[in-house]
């Protein structure tokens, strides 16, 4: 009968440490968000060629300029390897291939439309100029332009800030007052609800502006470049670890991207434990100690039996 009892105060004990951790780690663990495209551009051993969607969603890059942008070697980016967009002395590209009409940068199969949700566009960027810009100096992270100012970003040289663009009747770009040191890396982020968008620069909300389309028809997300027709504002330098998401991240999981890098992506979108955010509230960890407590009495209680058992 003790045996009995002492077997089921384990049993019960068990259960409730079971309970009361993983009911608390559950009430506290944040939701994942979706990770539609990641480009770390590892594996690709100097050919972009081979650069493929990291997040296994399948959406690999469908154009690039050959020449205008490649893969580096030897960890010359923020982790690893990095694309590099080498311009070409102008502030333009040269003029695209009409029958794949598109400039310079490089085209991943998204569309980043504000009808097709909230969404958020980031990743590490390293702005080093060589090229003349004494034409226009406009250095693109991303966009889908096709005319008309539709939704992209942009840094602005001559307005010493980055600019999101997009809005209806053609209203041009919008000045966030946010600006970016050169020739070092830098984690940008624009979280976008609706048609406010929220830049981010290495973790720190900067401004909230409008990024909106006006009739745009051309679905792709592109890096690093403008104008679909044309390519025109190209990055000149590095960029690493670019991701999408399908939601509007929250301040803190971009702060969590910055402070972790590629580690920090993963737990967001749920591809990775986050022990920051699974910790278990007050009440689950009182219940905790007591489940332990009560385990450890009825597991030494059976061992004392058995001795009194053999003594007599």
């Amino acid at each position: 009968m003790k045996r009995f009892l002492s077997s089921r105060i384990a049993n019960f004990a068990s259960r409730a440490a079971c309970a009361a951790l993983c009911g608390g780690l559950l009430t506290a663990t944040a939701q994942a968000a979706p990770l539609i495209g990641l480009y770390t551009f590892e594996g690709a051993n100097g050919n972009f060629a081979n650069v493929v969607d990291a997040s296994g969603n399948g959406k690999n890059p469908t154009f690039y300029e050959q020449g205008l942008v490649s893969v580096t070697t030897g960890g010359q980016g923020y982790q690893g390897e990095a694309a590099k967009f080498a311009p070409t002395g102008s502030w333009f590209n040269p003029a695209p291939n009409a029958a794949q009409n598109s400039g310079g940068g490089f085209t991943v199969g998204i569309d980043i439309s504000p009808s097709k949700g909230d969404l958020t566009i980031g990743g590490w960027l390293k702005l080093s100029p060589t090229s003349a810009t004494t034409q226009n100096p406009k250095y693109t992270f991303f966009s889908h332009d096709d005319g008309c100012w539709d939704r992209g970003l942009w840094l602005d040289a001559a307005a010493g800030n980055w600019q999101t663009t997009g809005g209806s009747n053609c209203t041009g770009p919008r000045n966030t007052g946010a600006t970016m040191t050169l020739n070092d890396w830098h984690l940008v982020v624009v979280s976008m609800a609706g048609i406010n968008a929220s830049l981010y620069i290495d973790g720190v909300l900067k401004s909230t502006t409008v990024s909106d389309d006006y009739g745009t028809t051309a679905p792709d997300l592109r890096f690093g470049a403008f104008d679909r027709s044309g390519g025109t504002e190209p990055w000149e330098g590095l960029m690493d670890n670019l991701f999408v998401f399908s939601s509007a991240l929250t301040a803190g999981q971009v702060s969590s991207i910055n402070s972790d890098g590629l580690a920090g992506i993963q737990r967001v979108a749920g591809l990775a434990g986050d022990p920051s955010a699974s910790v278990p509230e007050p009440s689950s960890l009182l219940l905790v100690a007591l489940a332990a407590g009560a385990l450890g009495w009825s597991r030494r209680k059976p061992s004392a039996l058995s001795s009194a058992q053999r003594s007599e």
